[in-house]
């Protein structure tokens, strides 16, 4: 599925500038933040437990974190990571979620993966903050990319992809990493 997922983002931004514009923003880029392209189950947790929220998109991000976004050729939506982050059997979706509304520059980060031999996905919020939604987006990253083979985060997660949580406002980022029955959230730099 996760080459299905990139062939696909592939196609729909093939040819796009990366420095992305808020108004007119290509609708291909909107149609990879719809609920409609997650799993059942992760829609209908979302209805459930997030009614007010809503999936981070491109026009939502600040002009500053458009443009590094954008820099970085995404092929999926700023508001959406998806990889194994728990292990690397069953499917995870890393979902940053901003107010519906708009009222506030509230966020929370929620990872939901496929429960081992079943249908469903459960989830864990790891991160949320009442500013600053507008400069951030997620993405899937190898954890060797950050991390020596030898790294205790890369030692005792047995995976080998995290979710980063990237600020366009710092050089800083957040990596998520599964370790130990939880994820950890270890800062590192990001140019």
């Amino acid at each position: 599925m996760r080459a299905l997922y990139v062939f696909l983002g592939c196609n729909l931004l093939a040819g796009l500038s990366p420095t992305l514009q808020a108004a007119g923003e290509p609708t291909e880029l909107l149609d990879l933040c719809r609920p409609d392209s997650l799993p059942q189950d992760i829609r209908s947790s979302l209805s459930r437990n997030f009614n007010g929220w809503k999936i981070q998109e491109p026009t939502d991000l600040s002009a500053r974190a458009r443009t590094r976004w954008g820099a970085e050729r995404p092929l999926n939506c700023p508001g959406i990571a998806a990889g194994h982050f728990q292990d690397a059997k069953n499917a995870s979706y890393a979902l940053l979620l901003i107010p519906a509304n708009h009222a506030s520059s509230a966020y929370r980060l929620l990872i939901f993966t496929q429960q081992s031999g079943q249908q469903y996905y459960g989830f864990k919020a790891v991160g949320q903050t009442d500013s600053g939604a507008g400069d951030v987006y997620v993405e899937t990253v190898p954890t060797v990319r950050y991390f020596e083979a030898t790294a205790k985060w890369v030692a005792h997660s047995h995976v080998s992809e995290a979710v980063m949580l990237v600020d366009s406002a710092a050089t800083q980022a957040y990596l998520y990493v599964y370790s130990d029955m939880a994820y950890e959230r270890e800062q590192v730099t990001y140019q």
